[in-house]
């Protein structure tokens, strides 16, 4: 008899006897399901985390730095909403004197939301006043038109580069040469973004309107500071050198990253990486003790079940080893029958799993790509589901498995 044909006999055996124990079959069943779903959810959480994570980095670039002044907030006379920013242009000058051949800048300032007009259409968009480098190291593509020439930047004309909703909700095509109002003054229309979409906090980032430094400066918000720059590194740097070298650049200049007398502030890749897996930390430690709570009591009732199978199971035993039945012929059923629950377990929990995560990241999304709960049912988590759903259901039925192996067949028939 071949080696295959022993197995599918032994197999139809197992199920024919799991199956004469319905109701402790579905028992162990539904909580290897259980637990599989567990282990899906909080795997597919760390995957979908990790993968979101990397997706929420590269929208802002995998090597862009930005310093953010500290800032106080108050009102012009026209109403637009201004800053007392502690960086200005002065200090970004010095910086690329001293750090220009190791770093690219890029300053911007505003961000405030400014009213805009086109004949009879009126909106509101959030204004930034951009370096010329500014688009490039954002890796912002524009759809139509051109950027702002240096000509136009140097003599501080008032020119403006339109988001995509903005462009859309102004009347959409021909608006490259038109002038619109903003904040109450002229501005022509040099280009327009490619759409963007929602950022990482649902935000809309082509509801956003920019225009040059200079203009933005002296005609709107009437202020010479600078919300922030971006700072991307020539070459190859570590975060830790970027730190040190941009810390020292500002410290020449009375400026603090760090300490008591902090006055700006340092993000970049890494900083965001940790600061936004931070913000799950406290839905991952609750289902990683939810795993452990579901893990402990699913291998206390497989083992239970698996016990009082052995149990019932005593007069057959017995007479196996009576008619010459090694040890690991019996322990082999019982841990086969664990391993078809464990993989009937499986099938279920990780089904359910995939459909949950999609219902899920669906009803949870608040931009595209990014959810509040990114649970991702990928084939590897699913293998590492199926993995650990056996692991879990041979290791609890292990001491019944040695139970009915050590069981002499003289005690196992007489108990009958």
């Amino acid at each position: 008899m071949s080696a295959v044909t022993m197995l599918a006999r032994r197999l139809r055996h197992v199920v024919r006897t799991a199956s004469g124990f319905r109701i402790r079959s579905l028992l162990l069943v539904l909580v290897l399901t259980l637990s599989s779903l567990c282990l899906a959810a909080v795997a597919g959480l760390h995957r979908g985390l990790a993968a979101q994570t990397t997706r929420l980095i590269e929208s802002v670039g995998s090597d862009c730095y930005r310093v953010s002044s500290q800032s106080r907030w108050s009102r012009s006379q026209s109403g637009v909403r201004i800053s007392d920013d502690s960086l200005d242009l002065e200090d970004l000058r010095a910086l690329e004197i001293e750090l220009g051949d190791r770093f690219r800048f890029a300053p911007y300032t505003g961000g405030q939301a400014v009213d805009l007009a086109l004949g009879d259409r009126r909106i509101e968009a959030d204004l930034l006043g951009i370096g010329n480098e500014y688009l490039a190291l954002r890796a912002w593509r524009l759809e139509h038109g051109n950027s702002f020439r240096e000509s136009e930047s140097e003599a501080q004309e008032l020119v403006v580069i339109l988001g995509a909703s903005v462009a859309r909700e102004l009347g959409g095509e021909g608006l490259i040469g038109q002038i619109i109002r903003v904040a109450d003054a002229p501005f022509r229309v040099t280009g327009v973004l490619a759409a963007k979409g929602a950022g990482v906090l649902g935000e809309d980032q082509d509801r956003r309107v920019f225009v040059p430094l200079d203009v933005a400066a002296k005609r709107v918000f009437s202020s010479s500071g600078l919300r922030g720059f971006l700072a991307v590194p020539r070459d190859t740097l570590s975060s830790e050198s970027v730190t040190e070298l941009l810390t020292r650049g500002l410290e020449r200049r009375g400026h603090h990253l760090s300490g008591p007398n902090q006055d700006a502030y340092l993000t970049g890749p890494d900083w965001l990486r940790a600061r936004y897996r931070g913000s799950f930390s406290a839905v991952l430690r609750a289902g990683e003790i939810l795993l452990l709570c579901v893990g402990l009591i699913a291998a206390v009732v497989v083992c239970a079940g698996f016990y009082f199978a052995v149990a019932e199971r005593s007069t057959e035993i017995g007479l196996k080893r009576a008619l010459g039945g090694t040890r690991l012929a019996i322990a082999s059923e019982v841990l086969l029958e664990s391993a078809i629950l464990g993989c009937l377990g499986t099938v279920l929990g990780s089904g359910l799993a995939w459909v949950g995560s999609r219902i899920v990241s669906s009803t949870s999304e608040i931009a595209p790509g990014f959810s509040r709960y990114p649970i991702a049912v990928t084939p590897g988590v699913a293998l590492l589901v199926g993995g650990g759903t056996l692991l879990l259901a041979l290791t609890a039925a292990l001491p019944p498995a040695w139970r009915a192996a050590s069981s002499r067949p003289a005690d196992s028939l007489r108990s009958e």
